[in-house]
Formats: structure tokens, sequence, C-alpha cells
């Protein structure tokens, strides 16, 4: 398997889906005893995902690459599908370490997800038990 790093435009995308699919949510994630807010610390948070990509890179080609400084830039609104395409890319590119499903970005990217899952049309209208 091959890993790449992803753009900070990439990054950007996601956090921005984070903080825009319910404009008075207060989006968040739990990461060990402690919930994170996406808009209180989206730069760090951002940071996180940079870290894990490169670190996740670095352990794929036995190299010491250090990572870029993340910084957020306003970019155009994604559908859900193009959402849940960005993070499944990121999720590929980051996943290379041995604890990457403990990892902080690992729990950054299911709360992504969950959120991009909650864009799609007719999903708040389906029924919740079949």
């Amino acid at each position: 398997m091959s890993a790449f790093i992803v753009t900070n435009e990439h990054i950007s995308a996601m956090m921005q889906a984070a903080e825009g699919i319910y404009p008075d949510d207060e989006a968040s994630y739990w990461y060990g005893e402690e919930r994170h807010y996406f808009r209180a610390d989206s730069q760090e948070i951002g940071q996180v995902l940079v870290n894990e990509n490169y670190r996740s890179v670095n352990c794929r080609y036995d190299e010491n690459q250090p990572p870029d400084t993340y910084a957020y830039c306003p970019i155009r609104a994604y559908s859900a599908a193009e959402m849940l395409k960005a993070i499944a890319c990121y999720e590929y590119q980051s996943c290379e370490t041995d604890d990457w499903e403990k990892s902080e970005a690992y729990a950054i990217a299911k709360a992504l997800e969950g959120r991009a899952i909650r864009m799609i049309p007719g999903y708040d209208a389906a029924e919740w038990c079949i």
C-alpha cells in the first residue's frame, strides 16, 4: 500500500465540514476522557490530522519528515458524498502505524464520518428502526 501527504486544502475541507454541517451544533469528538470541540480548537485539531498523516507516511517509507504547519483556508462547500470520500482518503493515507485506531486523528476522522453521514439527503427523515 502506498501513502501520501494530503494537502492543507484537504484538511481544511474536513474541518469546514465539521463546523458547517449543523451551524448551531457544537461539533465535537471524544478522545481519551476529553471532549474536543471543532470550532473552539479547529487550528489544533487540523494540526493533529496533519501530524498523523505525516507520521503514517514516515512510518510507511522509513522517513523522518517533519509535518507542515496547518493553516485553515476557506474553500467551497462539499456534498456528503465528497466529504465521505475525502475522509476515506485521509484515513487511507494515515493508517500506516500500528496504533492508528488508537490515535486522536482516528477519533477525529470517525466523528467527521458520522457527521457526513448525517448530511446525506433523506437521512434525518429516515426511520430509526426498521
